[in-house]
């Protein structure tokens, strides 16, 4: 596919329908699966370009312009880690730690989009400390890419 194939594709009702339903898949509040950011208007990026046309729902993600533009110009690979409940809330607490805020603002931030999501988080992670290491691992493990949880 050229590029001016794969442009006029993402024009076309079919790509809009598509992303619309990633849009809507993940949240009733529509956020960035990279900042968290809640937004009205979200970008849909194509994590692999292998079946453009025919894209799988965890071949895509939802992003604000913002994180969108970084991505394409720092040349970010994303890495989807499919997960429980507790992976979204270190995604979510991660998020809220690396955005400089305290503690216990970020936990109680992450504990309300955990909740938001309609997740089950009965079995609370036990520490930031342990949250932090999971996160490290995983880095360590995929370089290169930014993580996102689901």
């Amino acid at each position: 596919m050229t590029k001016e194939q794969y442009q006029e594709y993402l024009k076309s009702e079919e790509w809009k329908e598509k992303a619309n339903v990633i849009r809507r898949l993940k949240y009733n509040h529509p956020k960035c699966e990279l900042c968290g950011k809640g937004e009205t208007q979200l970008d849909v990026h194509h994590i692999s370009y292998e079946n453009v046309l025919h894209e799988f729902p965890h071949e895509l993600v939802a992003l604000c312009h913002d994180c969108h533009m970084k991505v394409h110009e720092n040349g970010l690979k994303i890495k989807i880690i499919q997960s429980d409940s507790h992976l979204y809330y270190y995604h979510m607490l991660y998020q809220f730690l690396s955005g400089g805020y305290d503690r216990a603002y970020a936990i109680q931030r992450a504990n309300e989009e955990v909740e938001e999501a309609g997740m089950n988080m009965d079995n609370r992670i036990k520490t930031i400390g342990e949250i932090m290491n999971k996160i490290e691992k995983d880095k360590l493990e995929n370089p290169g890419y930014v993580i996102i949880y689901r």
